[in-house]
């Protein structure tokens, strides 16, 4: 009885939509003006037994200014500013077409309406909401078309002291997915403007 009570009691507690700590998630991410970060990305695929593991760091800013960059086999940085992207991978800038604006463009809008908050406040998804432990559990399911050929599902894991994103977890339509695990967060730090537009 004991162990059934501990699993039990071990369960994520579901939260309505304005409970107070879904709240001051929003509030707190509407208010951040700037957010650093390192991360591990883990990328797993269906037809590998062991995920692609690498490192990396991003920098957001507000309104739409984002450096995703992970280092390794196959270092990519990738810069937003101004509603243009540029990409470079393995050492030199990629000539993107059209196909790959969007591409590009969609992931870093994600990216930043995770961060932003906006995200959580689309009509586009669906977010539903959990607190386990000493962590806020935010999962995000695509209710548009375009955007449920791509993601089957996005989940967050938020410290519920600072708020900060611990790590995200994008399940692709087919199944492959990605997991990052963020460390050393700091929120509304200086960045310099060459932080967004220089490799």
């Amino acid at each position: 009885m004991l162990l059934i009570a501990g699993t039990l009691a071990a369960q994520p507690k579901a939260l309505a939509p304005d409970d107070p700590l879904v709240l001051r998630l929003q509030r707190s991410a509407s208010e951040t003006k700037a957010l650093q970060a390192s991360f591990t990305q883990e990328k797993s695929y269906r037809f590998m037994t062991a995920p692609l593991v690498s490192q990396g760091s991003f920098s957001f800013q507000r309104p739409d200014r984002m450096r995703w960059q992970v280092q390794g086999d196959d270092a990519l940085v990738m810069l937003m500013s101004g509603g243009k992207v540029r990409v470079m991978e393995k050492g030199s800038e990629l000539e993107l077409n059209t196909v790959d604006r969007h591409l590009y463009t969609g992931i870093a809008d994600l990216v930043n309406g995770i961060v932003s908050g906006q995200l959580l406040t689309s009509r586009k998804v669906k977010a539903t909401y959990a607190v386990d432990g000493d962590a806020l559990l935010v999962t995000v399911d695509p209710q548009n078309e375009r955007m449920s050929k791509r993601f089957g599902s996005i989940e967050m894991r938020f410290g519920s002291d600072d708020l900060l994103l611990d790590e995200l977890r994008i399940t692709e339509a087919d199944g492959d997915r990605t997991t990052w695990l963020f460390s050393n967060a700091v929120r509304d730090p200086a960045l310099p403007a060459k932080t967004f537009t220089e490799f």
